[in-house]
């Protein structure tokens, strides 16, 4: 979502900046604790590290959600129903290919093909609806 700064308070921008660089600094040291590692000990370790950083990241989610709903007018209706039709989208071709996949022997769909998938389609969909309002 494009949200002006002016849209959050100073907390809620703290907020944002302090959860990215958890969620970020947490996986990237998930990731290379992980590779590194084969100790159960360890594991437990990251799987901790790894819950911290979903925390990181849903706190930002939340902030922006917020923000979002404050919106007004014209901004609102574009951002609530290109997040709709996104969901809406990824879910179908989500589904869709979970179907198919072992009656075609797709390969397995990997997390990063979905999360690309969404961010595709919500700015696709975010650019069709803001045809119908601008």
């Amino acid at each position: 979502m494009s949200l002006p700064s002016s849209t959050l308070s100073h907390r809620e921008r703290v907020t944002v900046w302090l959860g990215t660089a958890v969620w970020i600094g947490g996986m990237l040291t998930v990731s290379v604790m992980f590779l590194l590692s084969g100790d159960d000990v360890v594991r437990a370790v990251v799987g901790a590290l790894a819950a911290v950083a979903i925390v990181g990241f849903l706190s930002v989610a939340v902030i922006i959600g917020r923000s979002a709903l404050r919106q007004e007018g014209v901004e609102r209706s574009l951002h609530i129903e290109s997040s709709a039709l996104a969901f809406w989208i990824t879910m179908g071709v989500a589904f869709s290919y979970m179907i198919l996949q072992p009656v075609a022997q797709l390969p397995q769909a990997q997390p990063y093909m979905v999360v690309g998938l969404g961010a595709v389609s919500w700015a696709l969909a975010h650019g069709a609806r803001s045809e119908k309002y601008l």
